[in-house]
């Protein structure tokens, strides 16, 4: 991420930076998905509600007894990694850290004794921007999923398609070291391509 480009002094503020710039993004993917879940009836509320307490809101309403099983299955890791990387993400932010001129590759919490390694922050940033191709994935194939039909005329897909599809928009816009990539595991295109 950071390479030989930015002097080692930086990469603790880069880094955190990075954190919060990928949390912003899986959030605006999250609040996408929210609108479809609401949409579909089973979820309610604000589209405003902070983002710590929208995820369990999220959560619930995948876990919905109203949502499709194949749709919840695939879902509910997705919302789940994400709450877990936002959680990750707000105790590296809202402390206070200093980087150790002795150990550059390491930073100390100053309210507690901690110490992470400048890897671990850039592994959240790099998963919480993962989530987000993850997440966008989801938002996208969420109405075939939760509203079948909505659009007239068009043919209403079976579970082995939605599967299909679903892995195709987690897959092909999954991002990864500034390349787009396929996620692993069979994906064959859907039945008419």
């Amino acid at each position: 991420m950071t390479g030989d480009v930015l002097p080692p002094r930086f990469e603790f503020s880069f880094l955190v930076g990075e954190v919060v710039r990928n949390d912003v993004f899986v959030e605006t993917e999250t609040r996408v998905l929210w609108t479809e879940l609401i949409a579909a009836g089973v979820a309610s509320g604000s589209f405003m509600t902070n983002f710590g307490r929208l995820l369990p809101l999220v959560r619930k309403a995948v876990r919905d007894e109203h949502t499709p099983t194949p749709f919840r299955e695939v879902a509910l890791p997705v919302v789940q990694a994400v709450q877990e990387a936002h959680r990750e993400r707000n105790r590296l932010v809202h402390d206070q850290w200093v980087q150790s001129p002795w150990s550059p590759g390491e930073v100390r919490a100053l309210r507690r004794p901690e110490r992470r390694q400048l890897s671990e922050l850039r592994k959240l940033a790099e998963s919480l921007l993962e989530l987000t191709w993850r997440m966008r994935g989801l938002a996208v194939i969420a109405p075939a999923w939760l509203r079948p039909g909505d659009d007239p005329g068009e043919e209403e897909l079976d579970t082995e398609d939605l599967h299909q599809w679903t892995r195709v928009a987690m897959g092909f816009i999954d991002y990864d070291g500034h390349q787009v990539r396929g996620t692993s595991g069979p994906a064959p295109m859907p039945r008419g391509y």
